[in-house]
C-alpha cells in the first residue's frame, strides 16, 4: 500500500473513471509495474501486500501505540486499495500477504527463501530485487557487487575473505531499488547492494538492525 500511496501523490493532476473512481495511485502503480518488468526483467515477481494491518500485527500486541501517530488514507486513495491485486494480476504478477504480518515481514521471508537456494546452482535463484521505501529492508541486502563495481561484501566478515561458494552453489545477491520510474531506468546505477548500504548509512547490513534501534523512527 506504500508504493500505491507514493503514487497517488506523485501524480499531479485528477483521474477518475466515469463513474467516479480516483485512478491517479492506480495509474502510477502501473506505470512502475511496467517499468520494473521492462527494466528488472525479473524471472519471477510478487507484489506483496500488508495482511491485515498494524492493528492486527504481533508488533501491535507488544506495543498498542506503534504505529498509532499515522494518519488513516484519504478516502479517494482507500477507494483504490481493492483494485490493487486484480491490476497487478492482470500484469500476471501475483501478490501475497499473511493475515497479521506486515507486508516487509513477508519481504524478508521471501528474500531470505531465494537467497537460500544457492545451494540448488542454475536451478536456484541468481539474485533479488527489492522495490521499497522502507530503510528496515536494507538488513537484507547481501552478495557480490555487480561487475566493476568493485567494493566487498559487509555482509560477510572483512578478514579474511570468504572462501568461493562450494561447487554447485553459487552466491546470491539482494539489492533494493526505490520504486521510482527514473530509479528503474537506470537500475544498474540506483540499486542498493552492500557497498551502497555502508556508504548511505556508515554501517555494514548485518548492522542496520542495531543503527536503527539506536536511531528510532518517528512514523513508527
Amino acid at each position: 500500500f506504500g508504493v500505491l500511496y507514493q503514487q497517488h501523490h506523485a501524480v499531479k493532476y485528477n483521474m477518475t473513471t466515469k463513474s467516479g473512481l480516483p485512478t491517479a495511485g492506480l495509474y502510477g502503480y502501473c506505470r512502475l509495474l511496467l517499468h520494473a518488468l521492462e527494466h528488472v526483467r525479473p524471472t519471477h515477481a510478487a507484489c506483496v501486500l500488508e495482511g491485515g494491518g498494524a492493528a492486527t500485527s504481533a508488533r501491535s500486541r507488544l506495543l498498542p501505540t506503534y504505529k498509532a501517530n499515522r494518519r488513516p488514507p484519504e478516502e479517494s486513495l482507500h477507494r483504490q486499495f481493492p483494485h490493487i491485486v486484480p491490476l497487478a494480476e492482470s500484469l500476471g504478477i501475483p501478490s501475497i500477504s499473511k493475515a497479521g504480518y506486515e507486508a516487509d515481514d513477508v519481504i524478508a521471508t521471501l528474500a531470505s527463501g531465494a537467497a537460500a537456494t544457492k545451494h540448488l546452482g542454475d536451478d536456484g535463484f541468481g539474485s533479488v530485487v527489492i522495490l521499497s521505501n522502507d530503510k528496515d529492508l536494507l538488513q537484507l541486502v547481501c552478495g557480490p557487487d555487480p561487475v566493476g563495481a568493485g567494493g566487498t561484501d559487509p555482509c560477510s566478515s572483512p578478514s579474511p575473505p570468504p572462501p568461493p561458494p562450494p561447487q554447485g552453489e553459487r552466491d546470491v545477491s539482494v539489492r533494493i531499488c526505490k520504486p521510482k520510474i527514473d530509479a528503474l531506468r537506470a537500475f544498474a546505477r540506483s540499486s542498493v547492494g552492500p557497498r551502497e548500504v555502508e556508504e548511505q548509512l556508515g554501517v555494514s547490513p548485518g548492522q542496520v538492525v542495531d543503527y536503527l534501534s539506536l536511531l528510532g523512527d518517528a512514523s513508527d
